[in-house]
C-alpha cells in the first residue's frame, strides 16, 4: 500500500479545502475505501478523515422532509424511530446491508458512494481488462459472457457492472435529493440521477464533481414513504450484494392504487426506476385479476439490453412481492 498524508477535517468548509488539492480522497467509515487500497484499485496520496464533522452526521424530521446527514451511521439510521415509521423502505434497506460490524462501521453516504462488486474490477490478483480500474483496457465480463451477476438495463459497450447500493434504490423510488456541497456553495441532484450509467466513461459512478462533498440526503415525508418496503434478493442471507431488489412505495384510496413508485436495484449501474409499471397499475384495484396482468404486461414490455432470463424472471416476482408487501401495510 502505498503511504499518504493523513488530514482530519472538523467542519465541511476544512473538507473542502482539503479536497481541492490533486491526489486526495476522503475517508469516513473506511468500510470500502480501506478495501480500494489494499486491492490496488486506489493509492490516494492524501486521505481526509470526516469523522470529525459533527453537523453530518446527524437524523432529523421536518414537516415536511426526513434529514439525514451523510456522515450518519447505518445502523444508527436504520433503528431510528422517525426513520422507520415515516421511510420503512430506507430503514429495511440499510438493515440488509452487509454485516452488523459493517452497518455499526459504515455511513450513508459512504454506501451510496461505494464501487461495483462486479468481480474483474475487485479482482486484485490477475491482471484482466476492466474499464472502471484501467480506462480503455476493456471489459472482461462482456468478453466472458457472463450475465447473472451483471445490468438488465443501462449496459454500454465498455461496462456492465451494477451498483451495489440498498440506499440508492430506496432513495430513488421515495424521490429523494442528494445534496452536495463545493467550493461554489450547494447544489441538489434528484437521487435517482445521483449514480451514472457507464457510457463512454465507466471510471466515473456517480454525478459529484471533484471537489464536492456529499452533505446530506432529504427524503420527503408522506403517505407514499410510509406505505413503502424494500426487497433483497440474493444467494446469501448476509454479506452479499443484492441479485435483485426493489423498492416499492404505493399511495392508495381504498383498494385502488393512486400512485405507485418503483425502483430496482442489482440490474443497472443506477437504480432503475420502473415508469411504465407504475403508470400501467394506477388506477387498478390490487386485489383484482387485472391489477397482475396489468403488472405483467407492462414489466415483459421493458426491453432489457441483457437476454438474461433467470434474473428478468426473478425481477418480475420480486416487483410483485414488493407491491403485494406494500399494499398490505
Amino acid at each position: 500500500m502505498r503511504e499518504f498524508a493523513f488530514v482530519r477535517a472538523t467542519s465541511v468548509a476544512d473538507a473542502l479545502t482539503a479536497i481541492g488539492s490533486a491526489d486526495t480522497m476522503c475517508i469516513a467509515g473506511g468500510v470500502e475505501l480501506l478495501n480500494l487500497m489494499r486491492e490496488g484499485i486506489c493509492a490516494p496520496g492524501t486521505l481526509v478523515d470526516l469523522s470529525g464533522i459533527t453537523e453530518l452526521s446527524q437524523v432529523s424530521m421536518t414537516g415536511s422532509a426526513l434529514v439525514i446527514g451523510a456522515l450518519a451511521r447505518i445502523s444508527d439510521v436504520a433503528a431510528d424511530a422517525d426513520v422507520v415509521h415515516e421511510c420503512p423502505a430506507i430503514a429495511q434497506a440499510l438493515e440488509q446491508i452487509g454485516s452488523p460490524q459493517i452497518r455499526n462501521a459504515g455511513t450513508v453516504g459512504g454506501n451510496l458512494l461505494q464501487r461495483t462488486r462486479c468481480a474483474y474490477f475487485r479482482n486484485g490478483t490477475i491482471d484482466v481488462p476492466c474499464n472502471k480500474r484501467t480506462p480503455g483496457s476493456g471489459c472482461a465480463a462482456l468478453l466472458a459472457g457472463a450475465t447473472r451477476a451483471f445490468a438488465l438495463f443501462g449496459r454500454s459497450s465498455r461496462c456492465i457492472a451494477t451498483h451495489p447500493s440498498d440506499l440508492a434504490v430506496a432513495l430513488a423510488a421515495l424521490d429523494a435529493q442528494i445534496v452536495v456541497r463545493g467550493p461554489g456553495g450547494e447544489r441538489v441532484l434528484a437521487a435517482q440521477d445521483f449514480l451514472r450509467t457507464p457510457g463512454t466513461t465507466p471510471q466515473r459512478d456517480h454525478n459529484m464533481k471533484a471537489n464536492e462533498l456529499l452533505v446530506r440526503i432529504i427524503v420527503p415525508r408522506g403517505a407514499l414513504a410510509r406505505q413503502s418496503v424494500y426487497l433483497k434478493v440474493r444467494d446469501r442471507a448476509a454479506y452479499q450484494s443484492a441479485l435483485v431488489s426493489v423498492a416499492a412505495a404505493v399511495t392508495l384510496q381504498g383498494k385502488t392504487i393512486k400512485r405507485a413508485a418503483i425502483a430496482l436495484g442489482g440490474v443497472a449501474h443506477r437504480p432503475w426506476r420502473l415508469a411504465s409499471v407504475e403508470a400501467a397499475i394506477q388506477g387498478k384495484r390490487h386485489d383484482k385479476p387485472e391489477f397482475h396482468d396489468a403488472l405483467v404486461t407492462a414489466m415483459l414490455a421493458i426491453p432489457p439490453k441483457s437476454a438474461d432470463a433467470t434474473k428478468r424472471a426473478i425481477a418480475m416476482r420480486a416487483v410483485e412481492r414488493a407491491l403485494r408487501e406494500a399494499v398490505a401495510l
